[in-house]
């Protein structure tokens, strides 16, 4: 069981040989980075906007700050995980960006529940929801496009 993966001829911009030179895992860690710069940039703006970023974890009696750090480890958290399945479904799936797809989604409205249920203002909920939102759509369609390129051995 082996991966191969298909080039076409390079365009005038060189896109799609680009993506196909490119591991799928340094495709989703480099779209994760992206990812992170623009939600550290994201926080600063609500932070400076005035939206306390206060919530309280499941369980919890009382809110604490939600500081960088914590936007930080989100994004990572979600694109180690993104990386893991881009990963798996480019050695395994026979479909790979369509299996990411069916997986991705579900999983980006399952972590919605988070900072919507969490103990926290409107504001705090709908920044904190938007922030995953962001996120999503800066890794989710770039590991898309890189798995779309990819086609499993027979």
């Amino acid at each position: 069981m082996t991966t191969t993966t298909t080039s076409t001829p390079a365009s005038t911009s060189g896109g799609t040989a680009a993506r196909t030179r490119r591991p799928v895992s340094q495709v989703s860690i480099a779209a994760g980075a992206a990812a992170l710069a623009v939600i550290e940039a994201y926080g600063a703006i609500a932070h400076a906007a005035g939206v306390p970023l206060r919530a309280a974890a499941f369980g919890a009696h009382t809110a604490t700050q939600v500081n960088a750090g914590w936007l930080a480890f989100g994004v990572i958290l979600g694109t180690f995980w993104a990386t893991v399945l881009a990963v798996v479904f480019a050695r395994r799936a026979t479909r790979p960006a369509r299996a990411f797809l069916a997986t991705t989604l579900p999983l980006l409205a399952l972590s919605l529940t988070g900072p919507l249920t969490a103990h926290a203002t409107a504001a705090t909920k709908l920044t904190l929801a938007c922030g995953h939102l962001i996120a999503a759509a800066i890794i989710i369609p770039a590991v898309t496009r890189r798995l779309a390129v990819v086609r499993r051995a027979r």
